[in-house]
């Protein structure tokens, strides 16, 4: 099975490929902000230009993304509009190339500023900021119907990391 991970170079992203790459049936392509020229499945693509990889994957795990703590997140417009534009790209290429399944790793923050202790998946966003937004948009487009994947958003919490100044 051939999987494309964005976002190789973020913690997440890193893990997930880690994890991934001990199964020896998984054909993985890795795709991060900067090519690593250690690994031969690594490939470097600015995902807010259209995705051009000669990788054919069959299911796509999208890491990537800006968020404030980016060193180069800019203000939150540039986030928003940086996010949307990468799920469009994406998006466009899952279409074209067949994928079957994409799994986006989303954000527990698109319920934006709730004070609430239990949250369920139907709740309404709250004072959502403009990254807050822009994740929650991003769930909305892949799950559309015209897509020709299946889907899966999952809204993960923020994670801990040492160095909060990686992407």
């Amino acid at each position: 099975m051939r999987i494309l991970i964005t976002g190789t170079n973020g913690e997440i992203g890193k893990e997930i490929a880690n994890i991934l790459s001990k199964n020896k049936k998984y054909k993985l392509g890795l795709l991060g902000n900067t090519k690593n020229k250690t690994k031969s499945n690594s490939f470097y693509q600015n995902l807010l230009k259209p995705v051009k990889l000669k990788f054919k994957p069959q299911i796509i795990i999208h890491c990537a993304g800006k968020h404030p703590n980016s060193k180069i997140g800019g203000d939150m417009k540039n986030i928003f509009s940086t996010n949307i534009r990468i799920t469009k790209n994406l998006i466009n290429f899952a279409n074209k190339n067949n994928v079957k399944k994409v799994f986006f790793l989303s954000s527990i923050a698109v319920y934006g500023q709730t004070r609430k202790a239990i949250i369920h998946e139907k709740q309404k966003p709250i004072r959502q900021n403009l990254y807050e937004k822009s994740k929650f948009l991003s769930e909305k487009l892949f799950c559309k119907k015209n897509n020709k994947f299946q889907a899966i958003c999952l809204r993960i919490p923020g994670i801990f990391a040492l160095d909060i100044n990686k992407d």
